[in-house]
């Protein structure tokens, strides 16, 4: 039998889109490669507060995100759910339908050894199979590019580097517990929230701008103990004792790599038209791995573009006079 759609990633995008697609009463399957969902949240920074969701107080990501779960209809018959599994090849084929005389359906198959066809493909793989831009090659034991638990960093000198609404949170939070915290950025303007800075300034932080990471002054046993920055101005130099470095300088990653599709991309994402189509007909891209003009990464926006994917799926499977208005 073939299904209406899969959608590849369980991250916070992915699983809208299966909530949206379990309100149109679509066939399909959702594929994570992790053992569980939630994506970079998950993976990332399960424990930091999501403040950006509109009608929700500030609340730890991962219970954000397993509410999600929780509120989607699931039946396997219906719409299978697949982790710790990836996919393996995609192949057009063509279409049996006689509506869709000019579409190209997909076989997939999975790492588990199952094949299954499909009618459209939706990738919302997020930064997919990432490193982390780190700010020295070896790695040490006090230097995070991720934190599951900000207890650590009770009494402790922290040195949050980064400029983003992650880093920000982070500095809010890390505040609160720590002997001394310093959040440093390479340029004077942020790119996350004005009020989340000015926030982490009354609550104690430091604030270095504009600076960067020099050079590690003083490590024993794998601990850094101290470094110097640079200001990224004049030069001047500064050093700062730490226990603990918290980088939030994101992800690299390879698009061609992460999909298996040969799509075209901008900057190294994939390129989507306004219903989130790619330039492979029958495929759709939603959330953190697709590009169009105007784009903002954030949550809500991966909501909406995961929405406008699904319905516009539905729309051309059951084929619909108008697109469905999502709730």
């Amino acid at each position: 039998m073939i299904k209406d759609v899969l959608i590849i990633g369980a991250g916070a995008a992915g699983l809208y889109a299966w909530k949206i697609a379990r309100n149109c009463n679509l066939t399909g399957t959702i594929v994570e490669n992790e053992k569980q969902f939630g994506g970079q949240i998950t993976r990332l920074y399960p424990t930091k507060p999501l403040n950006n969701l509109p009608g929700i107080k500030s609340k730890p990501s991962f219970e954000v995100i397993k509410d999600m779960y929780d509120l989607i209809e699931k039946n396997d018959e219906k719409f299978e759910e697949k982790f710790f599994t990836t996919v393996v090849k995609i192949t057009p084929i063509d279409s049996t339908g006689e509506d869709d005389i000019d579409q190209k359906w997909f076989r997939v198959d999975f790492s588990d050894g199952t094949t299954q066809d499909f009618k459209r493909i939706l990738f919302t793989i997020g930064l997919g199979f990432y490193k982390y831009k780190k700010i020295v090659k070896e790695p040490y034991d006090n230097i995070l590019y991720s934190v599951q638990n900000t207890d650590i960093f009770k009494d402790k000198n922290v040195v949050v580097f980064g400029g983003g609404d992650s880093a920000i949170d982070f500095t809010n939070i890390i505040v609160k517990i720590a002997k001394t915290t310093t959040l440093v950025h390479r340029r004077e303007e942020f790119r996350g929230s004005v009020a989340g800075v000015e926030s982490a300034l009354k609550k104690g932080a430091k604030i270095l701008t504009p600076y960067i990471f020099e050079k590690i002054i003083k490590s024993d046993n794998n601990i850094v103990e101290k470094i110097s920055l640079k200001n990224a101005e004049n030069n001047e130099l500064v050093e700062l004792d730490l226990d603990f470095a918290v980088v939030n300088y994101g992800m690299d990653w390879d698009v061609k790599k992460n999909s298996l599709i040969n799509f075209e991309t901008k900057d190294n994402w994939i390129s989507v038209g306004v219903d989130m189509n790619t330039s492979i007909k029958g495929i759709f891209a939603a959330g953190d791995c697709c590009y169009y003009e105007g784009k903002i990464k954030n949550l809500v926006s991966s909501f909406y573009e995961a929405m406008k994917a699904i319905l516009k799926i539905d729309k051309e499977i059951n084929s619909r006079k108008v697109i469905g208005r999502g709730w």
